[in-house]
């Protein structure tokens, strides 16, 4: 996929914006933050996740629509597929997970299931579910939610993988809806919060019919 520079500066936008609502909240440890009686902007920076979600949505999307069709609907292709996303995140999560597990570890807090799934990005089987070891990690769960969906609808072929894709997504928002969203397993997989990924592939597939046109761009900007 070539590099999009509209891209990578919208990634710094909502780098700062996370690093901006963290910073509030150790400060809201030791002292009032002036943005605390000012409207809402304290959660302000929380926007910053749906942009990350809404980027993954839109790239990995054209990204799978670029795999040959010959190549795709061969187990091995999902399989590669799924491995890049592994190589791209798992090493260095874990690396730095590794201080973490140490701290629990002297603390006596370190449990294997909670080991394993945080270096695995799994989400817990109790209620309410633990974060991560590292706390942050739980946007991650999201992101391997979103890959191994998008793998699974790889296996039947590239040819509109990502539409299947944001059905099987909605298919488990209206199941959650349905039944509830206490049981464990489907406060990840039937999260509303998924439909930000439905997002980015709506945008990957428009740029994928239109490419490149600035007009396109301000509209789909001023509908996120």
């Amino acid at each position: 996929m070539k590099r999009l520079d509209s891209i990578q500066i919208l990634r710094a936008i909502a780098a700062l914006l996370v690093v901006y609502v963290h910073c509030l909240f150790v400060v809201s440890g030791h002292a009032v933050s002036r943005q605390s009686h000012f409207f809402n902007l304290t959660n302000f920076g929380a926007c910053g996740v749906d942009i990350f979600f809404a980027i993954s949505g839109f790239i990995l999307s054209t990204v799978a629509m670029s795999v040959p069709p010959t190549h795709s609907s061969l187990p091995h292709g999902a399989i590669d597929f799924l491995l890049r996303r592994f190589i791209r995140i798992f090493p260095i999560y874990w690396i730095l997970s590794l201080f973490f597990v140490l701290v629990q570890w002297k603390l006596h807090h370190l449990t294997t299931a909670w080991l394993l799934n945080s270096y695995l990005l799994l989400p817990s089987l109790r209620f309410p579910m633990p974060p991560p070891l590292i706390f942050i990690g739980w946007t991650l769960i999201f992101e391997m939610f979103f890959y191994y969906t998008l793998t699974l609808n790889l296996f039947f072929g590239a040819a509109r993988v990502v539409e299947r894709t944001i059905l099987t997504i909605l298919a488990f928002i209206v199941v959650g809806g349905l039944l509830g969203f206490h049981q464990p397993v489907l406060i990840l997989l039937a999260n509303p919060l998924n439909i930000e990924f439905i997002f980015g592939c709506l945008i990957g597939l428009t740029y994928a019919r239109f490419g490149r046109r600035h007009v396109l761009g301000t509209v789909l900007l001023s509908l996120r």
